[in-house]
């Protein structure tokens, strides 16, 4: 059993450098369209229909943006975009190395439920397959290198899980509303979830902050920015 612990958190850490030296590299693609979308909402400009020209602010320009496309490489919803807004003004590097231990920590509160859910005498197992299965994967290192935002979505169902499991209702139903709100496809699953599980606490948490989050989208967002999003 030793053995397989030392086995995982050798090559985890192996990965985990592997990981540091690709996105000092390659420099987080996925990322800097949010970044500079968070960035023109700010600027009260379109972040889905935005194209850069010459004598703009640099800021505002993503390297990877298609030219001879009509729309941006935005496609995540303003929702979203306004959680990058109090990164919008660092640097890229800075928020870079920022998203890179958010990332980590997203998957660490994964694995941990994970573990905390497996029965006592296998949590060492599932620790360790955790971190082979998931750190060592190539999928996990380019998602990291890339900078995506899919371990986000996916520490929050866990988490969602994970407070279900807990007895923990109300608190799920939070978590499931942030969900819905930063990625809309799940808007179409989440009242399935409601109804299959027979909890209706889960929907007092979701129809609370759910409430709230409405309200900052009409205080931070236009209408224009959702129709941008919709159409594009």
């Amino acid at each position: 059993v030793l053995l397989l612990l030392w086995f995982s958190i050798l090559f985890s850490s192996l990965s985990f450098v592997k990981t540091l030296r690709d996105v000092k590299t390659f420099g987080d693609i996925d990322l800097r369209d949010k970044i500079v979308g968070s960035r023109l909402l700010i600027a009260g400009l379109s972040p889905y229909y935005f194209k850069w020209k010459t004598g703009d602010d640099e800021r505002l320009l993503d390297p990877s943006d298609g030219y001879n496309l009509k729309v941006s490489r935005v496609t995540v919803p303003p929702s979203l975009l306004l959680l990058f807004v109090p990164l919008a003004k660092l640097h890229h590097g800075v928020i870079q190395w920022i998203w890179f231990v958010f990332t980590y920590l997203c998957l660490f509160i994964i694995i941990f439920q994970f573990h905390d859910l497996s029965p006592p005498d296998k949590k060492l197992y599932a620790g360790c397959a955790a971190l082979l299965f998931f750190i060592c994967s190539m999928a996990w290192q380019m998602h990291v290198e890339r900078g995506q935002v899919y371990i986000f979505y996916t520490a929050l169902l866990s988490s969602a899980y994970w407070l279900c499991r807990k007895e923990k209702y109300i608190s799920a139903g939070l978590v499931l509303a942030l969900l819905c709100w930063v990625h809309l496809p799940f808007l179409i699953c989440i009242p399935l979830l409601f109804l299959l599980s027979g909890k209706k606490k889960i929907s007092y948490g979701f129809v609370l902050l759910g409430a709230f989050l409405l309200l900052i989208s009409a205080l931070f967002t236009t209408a224009v920015n959702w129709m941008d999003y919709f159409t594009a």
